[in-house]
Parts: C-alpha cells; sequence; structure tokens
C-alpha cells in the first residue's frame, strides 16, 4: 500500500490591513453654516481584495456606490470632527495600492 500525504500551511495567505481617514470641519464665519460632505471609500474589481466597512461615525453609507455622506450645520466658530475605517482583507500573493 502506497499512501503519500501533504501538509500546506494555509493561515498566513490572508492579510489583513486597516485604513482610517480623519475629517475636520471649522466654521470660520460669523453666521451658521450648513455642510454637506461626501467621500467614498475603496473599492476592488476583483475578488482577491475585499474591503469592509468597520467605522463611519454619523455618515449616511451608500454601500451600493460606497459613499459616504455628512449633512449637517455649523454654529461660528464650532469645529467637528468626522472619519470612517475600512479593513482591506487579500491574498498574500496579491500587490494592490490604497489611494
Amino acid at each position: 500500500m502506497d499512501i503519500q500525504i501533504a501538509q500546506k500551511k494555509i493561515t498566513d495567505e490572508i492579510k489583513s490591513k486597516y485604513v482610517g481617514w480623519d475629517l475636520v470641519v471649522k466654521n470660520n464665519n460669523s453666521d451658521n453654516v450648513r455642510i454637506n460632505i461626501e467621500d467614498q471609500y475603496t473599492t476592488s474589481a476583483g475578488k482577491s481584495v475585499i474591503v469592509y466597512l468597520t467605522d463611519y461615525e454619523e455618515a449616511i453609507v451608500n454601500k451600493k456606490t460606497r459613499k459616504l455622506n455628512w449633512n449637517f450645520t455649523l454654529n461660528p466658530e464650532e469645529k467637528k470632527e468626522l472619519g470612517f475605517k475600512y479593513n482591506i482583507k487579500y491574498s498574500k500573493f496579491s500587490s494592490f495600492e490604497v489611494r
């Protein structure tokens, strides 16, 4: 009887990278200002790279377009801090650039 067994370590083949963006908005005017901010988190055309939005501080998220929208009013001299974070999972054999 001839039997052969092969073993391959697979736990290191998937890597993960967290990316985050901080946004700071300040109203330097003497009047209230209505603010609308639109941003987009990264996308991937291939199946070897998967992007998950993990944090989006008060944003309205459109998962189809991957756009985030913040709508708010700032009082004079008021400052608001916003941001979002996402996780990128990819094969260690993949190459990509985060912009």
